[in-house]
């Protein structure tokens, strides 16, 4: 018997690396990172082509020198990734997610630091491109604020280092897959050891690292979440919405004491998007090329988008649209057959017509769904109104909800005044977080004062940008019309209220609304599309005669016979409360069609005086339909 033993404690050690690289008793790499994993079968290189150092060297000093830890990241992929993968790379560099445009030129815009048709600018200089100004050099408060607060998600900065917050940069922000603690599960030997030490206090997590040495296509969910958290689209489709920052709306875990935080939050559980709900993750409706550009620099949110309902769902008239794939096409998804496209008509390789229907197999489980579609047998009331199909968008009736944040109130101070936020820590804002933290304890005499990093060149400087809001609401969305000429759920998502104080005390802003160089108010009121999607849907009163719903306001508007003679009147006063405004936070229009408040994307508007009193009369049409919708609910 004891003569197995040698046997079976081989056997075990060899379970423990594998898969992995085999193990290496030469001077090198593997003889430190035994069991460290392939990066997967299409990337079976010697570990000097991606990461540089030396091989063979006999210490660790030695192997490390010249080692590059990231050979993904956005200053290194040109050169380790892009002999293989040239197009990709060429394509992310001038993508959203890596330059930031549609966050900084409309904030930019809104601030009147430039005009809405400027060349945009990016995080950094690009071909051609600008990247932002230095703020000591364009005296532009928005550009200290993008730098030192909103930037630190884009792919040439790693995570924030909070609980479900830790990624790496560059291709691998997406493509190598962390855990919500930022700890490994690797099986490399000496980052195991690591892991251990870390675990039990031994030594601080300076880093988040990956949860394996592998590369993935099947980008779960998660990953995504650690750029797109807060009252971003992401954290809607997984049914997660902010708390207000103040802390009286907080709520504790079942320990009565701390808070469940995941991103620097406390969010609040809501229903989440029923694609989520069928096991669909986020590459399951947008492929690579939305994510990763589609070769131009975009310019705008939006600009990479090419995933409409209608593609997978078709319309009451037709089913999605459809192209015949050569026989070598679809990768490991299947081959040849018919591929649904999207509204730019590329192949989406894992979304099929077969016999019966279309089959979405999921890129991230491999589970296959059965999509319905809107040219059934049956088709309901809702679908069978022709302006609903022709000019609304699917997510103005199916959003069950959606973020809206009211008055976005943001003060820059360059002096140690910390008591006040202590009820206002949570404000998604990890410096801020931190700064909080270490200075509340002590006394005031111990303060030090206020200081952020830059996310775009790394420096610190004097002052810190504190948020919140007037109010938020994720109930009853607000309609107007986007850019594509549709109704829209529109949102507050920069209702821009400025202050300033220096590090003397002074007030050298109080709760200002700055203008556009066109002279439109800095109030951002923009298309939005929750991801909060549902089968049920909205009720007609939810849109029609609903003076909140058509950009109104929470206004009384008296039914009068004539309409010249018809009231309206707000029922909230913003100006009382110390903002300049003499219209509610919620209101996108005057009746006569003024507009009160900026769109940023060219195209979308308010409806106008002639739309608004179409959706605030009671025609012979709208009777008709209403009168059908609930007599086939069983309700009339």
């Amino acid at each position: 018997m004891i003569r197995w033993i040698p046997i079976a404690l081989a056997l075990i050690f060899s379970l423990l690396v594998s898969p992995g690289r085999p193990v290496s008793t030469e001077p090198g790499c593997l003889s430190c990172h035994q069991g460290i994993e392939s990066p997967g079968k299409t990337h079976q290189f010697p570990c000097g082509r991606c990461h540089g150092g030396e091989e063979k060297a006999d210490s660790k000093n030695k192997a490390h020198q010249g080692l590059i830890p990231n050979p993904s990241s956005l200053d290194q992929a040109p050169q380790r990734c892009g002999p293989c993968h040239r197009d990709q790379v060429r394509r992310v560099r001038g993508s959203l997610m890596a330059t930031s445009a549609g966050e900084i030129n409309p904030t930019r815009y809104l601030w009147g630091a430039q005009p809405r048709e400027q060349k945009p600018f990016l995080n950094r200089p690009l071909e051609g491109y600008a990247g932002i100004p230095d703020p000591e050099h364009s005296r532009q408060s928005v550009d200290d604020l993008l730098r030192r607060r909103c930037l630190r998600c884009h792919l040439n900065t790693r995570g924030m280092g909070r609980h479900g917050d830790w990624r790496a940069e560059g291709c691998a922000a997406c493509h190598l897959t962390y855990g919500p603690d930022g700890l490994s599960q690797s099986r490399d030997r000496a980052i195991h050891s690591l892991m251990n030490d870390i675990r039990q206090g031994k030594q601080p997590q300076r880093k988040g690292f990956p949860l394996k040495h592998q590369f993935t296509r099947a980008v779960p969910t998660t990953q995504c979440l650690t750029c797109h958290n807060g009252h971003r689209v992401g954290m809607d489709y997984v049914g997660l919405a902010e708390r207000d920052y103040e802390a009286s709306y907080r709520f504790n875990a079942p320990d009565g004491e701390s808070p469940s935080l995941i991103y620097g939050l406390d969010p609040r559980r809501m229903p989440p998007d029923i694609h989520q709900e069928k096991g669909l993750g986020c590459i399951d409706c947008h492929n690579g090329r939305e994510v990763m550009g589609h070769g131009p620099v975009a310019h705008r949110s939006g600009d990479q988008t090419a995933i409409r309902c209608q593609d997978c769902h078709g319309t009451p008239d037709r089913g999605p649209k459809t192209k015949k794939l050569p026989s070598s096409a679809g990768g490991n998804i299947g081959t040849g057959g018919e591929s649904v496209v999207d509204s730019r008509g590329n192949p989406l390789s894992h979304l099929r017509r077969e016999a019966g229907g279309t089959i979405l197999t999921s890129k991230l489980t491999g589970k296959r769904h059965r999509i319905p579609t809107l040219n059934g047998p049956a088709i309901p009331v809702e679908h069978r109104i022709t302006e609903h199909i022709q000019k609304m968008e699917c997510h103005s009736c199916h959003a069950f909800w959606s973020y809206q944040d009211f008055g976005f109130h943001l003060i820059r101070e360059e002096r140690a005044d910390y008591r006040k936020w202590d009820a206002l820590w949570m404000q998604n804002d990890p410096q801020v977080q931190e700064l909080l933290r270490q200075n509340l304890p002590h006394p005031t005499g111990q303060w030090s004062p206020p200081r952020a990093r830059d996310f775009i060149d790394g420096s610190f400087r004097t002052g810190i940008w504190y948020a919140g809001f007037s109010y938020r609401r994720l109930e009853k969305p607000i309609f107007g019309i986007n850019h594509r000429g549709r109704t829209s759920v529109f949102r507050p998502m920069s209702q821009f209220v400025v202050s300033q104080v220096n590090e003397k005390g002074q007030v050298l802003m109080d709760s200002r609304i700055l203008k556009t160089q066109d002279g439109k108010p800095g109030l951002g009121f923009n298309p939005y599309t929750p991801h909060t999607i549902r089968r049920p849907t909205r009720p007609c009163e939810a849109c029609h005669l609903n003076p909140r719903a058509v950009g109104l306001g929470n206004r009384f508007i008296g039914q009068e016979p004539n309409p010249k003679t018809r009231w309206s009147g707000p029922l909230t006063f913003p100006r009382k409360d110390g903002v300049p405004i003499d219209f509610e936070w919620e209101a996108l229009v005057y009746l006569e069609g003024k507009p009160l408040q900026t769109q940023t994307r060219a195209g979308a508007r308010p409806y106008n005086q002639r739309e608004i009193k179409g959706l605030l009369t009671k025609s012979k049409a709208y009777k008709g339909w209403y009168t059908r919708y609930y007599q086939e609910k069983g309700l009339y």
